[in-house]
């Protein structure tokens, strides 16, 4: 199970070969890569060391020389990467993006909205990279009714007010410009006309200057400008106390993070590292963790991978007989972590892009809550084609008996009847009746080896690559991975 290559294939191409998976057996090429890959596994049975290991690896060491991007739950997961890009030869590519903003900083907003003459980066477009990291970060509201959409239109609508008039002032996009706008916004439509509001106000600044920008633009900008002045002289400052307070409050706790340390400086200053060095073959890796950093990790995790996912959807196609370099975003605890709405969609349409995710969870009920359902769960599982399922309790269990298949099995039954009176014989009989069952059962994925010292550190899992038969004419492979751990 080495790293080898289909011989005399063009650079990138989809039939390269990532990992061998034994003799006689289809390996997994780039082309599986790019159809995802869903690692699933209870605590502590090898889903890193074991899977995560021997398919991280292969994207980084062989002929696929991916591009990644790492979002890090644990703290020593950076470190981590970090050895197997030197063990791959790839340590040169590694570029480690840290609390410190040191040396990489990423503005995303600024970023985003350098694409506005190619429409990503239009304003409504900006707005929804905002509502999507504000969903990640609270996914109950993402499929809420009655009062709860009231509050989300409303947000909706601060939000396109605050980011098409600093667009339309000429100015840089950031959430601390956006912030003081807010808290300097008219509370009243007297308050407007006073001399002394004006020339305090953060808003009416911005006002006047986006006036004095767009009056020798183009009409369709000019009525832009009408409409964003409307909103924040008419609508706004009309709201009611109580509905303006509110929705003060829900941007702000989405511009807080931002305008304190480190993610000021990390995501508000300027841009020393980009989505698209992937593209290039770069491994960035999100060292702030989740477990060590909370909700700042998660916050920069977040808003690096939806960045990330916009920047391959829109990559170019590769010359006619050459290939994308596949690039991968690989999340380990990721349904507790860095699941949200995009990635449905982003996995349903990555694939002609060369966009690639490697997502490891520990149950299938994690996807469930993080997703909001059944419906939802399984939109996104049925684009992850590579799922390899490692030592599971529960209805991890079930499920993925279930998507294995069943068979018929001819069981064996004996059949007594009694006798009609004490001086009589009974009767008895054989027959054969058949029945469905599991092709792999429920059971049988709790009692897989779990590595470590008590398995003699190799770990197992079922392994199904969606529409592949293996050698054996089933529909999955039971894998063995020896662990690359100290084994004293």
């Amino acid at each position: 199970m080495g790293l080898t290559q289909a011989p005399k294939l063009p650079p990138f191409h989809p039939a390269t070969v990532i990992r061998e998976l034994g003799p006689g057996e289809p390996p997994f090429t780039i082309g599986d890569a790019t159809c995802h890959v869903g690692v699933l596994g209870a605590t502590g049975s090898a889903k890193t060391t074991g899977t995560g290991e021997f398919v991280g690896k292969g994207y980084l060491g062989s002929a696929a020389e991916m591009g990644m991007l790492i979002l890090c739950a644990q703290p020593g997961d950076a470190g981590q990467w970090i050895r197997w890009a030197a063990e791959t030869g790839r340590s040169n590519d590694v570029r480690i993006f840290d609390a410190t903003g040191d040396r990489y900083r990423f503005n995303y907003l600024d970023w985003f909205s350098g694409f506005a003459e190619e429409g990503a980066g239009l304003t409504i477009n900006v707005v929804a990279l905002l509502e999507e990291i504000i969903t990640a970060l609270q996914p109950e509201r993402g499929g809420g009714g009655g009062d709860n959409l009231f509050w989300e239109d409303a947000l909706h609508q601060l939000l396109v007010g605050l980011v098409l008039l600093v667009q339309l002032g000429g100015f840089e996009l950031s959430l601390p410009t956006m912030r003081d706008i807010v808290r300097s916004a008219p509370l009243s439509r007297e308050q407007v006309n006073d001399p002394r509001y004006q020339a305090e106000s953060a808003c009416w600044f911005f006002l006047e200057k986006a006036r004095e920008r767009c009056a020798s633009l183009d009409a369709e900008t000019q009525a832009d400008y009408a409409e964003c002045r409307a909103y924040w002289l008419d609508d706004f400052a009309n709201l009611s106390e109580k509905t303006r307070s509110i929705i003060t409050l829900m941007f702000t706790k989405l511009a807080q993070p931002f305008t304190t340390q480190p993610l000021r400086k990390l995501h508000c200053t300027d841009i020393t590292l980009r989505p698209e060095d992937t593209f290039d073959g770069k491994i960035i890796i999100i060292a702030p963790s989740t477990l060590e950093y909370r909700l700042v990790g998660r916050i920069t995790a977040l808003t690096w991978k939806y960045c990330w996912q916009v920047a391959v959807l829109r990559r170019k196609p590769a010359p006619k007989g050459e290939y994308l370099r596949p690039v991968c975003c690989w999340a380990d605890e990721a349904a507790e972590n860095f699941l949200s709405r995009s990635d449905s969609t982003f996995a349903a349409q990555a694939r002609q892009h060369a966009g690639c995710l490697v997502y490891l969870g520990q149950n299938i009920n994690q996807y469930r809550k993080r997703l909001g359902g059944d419906d939802a769960f399984e939109a996104f599982i049925c684009n992850l084609q590579t799922l390899v399922v490692h030592q599971s309790t529960g209805p991890t269990c079930r499920w993925m008996a279930e998507r294995l298949g069943e068979r018929w099995e001819r069981i064996p039954g004996v059949t007594r009847h009694a006798p009609d009176s004490p001086e009589l014989q009974g009767s008895s009989g054989v027959s054969i009746g058949e029945q469905r069952r599991y092709l792999v059962e429920p059971s049988a994925f709790t009692t897989l080896a779990r590595g470590g010292p008590a398995y003699g550190f190799e770990a197992e899992a079922i392994l199904y690559k969606g529409g592949q038969l293996f050698a054996s004419g089933l529909p999955y492979k039971l894998m063995r991975f020896k662990q690359s751990v100290n084994r004293k």
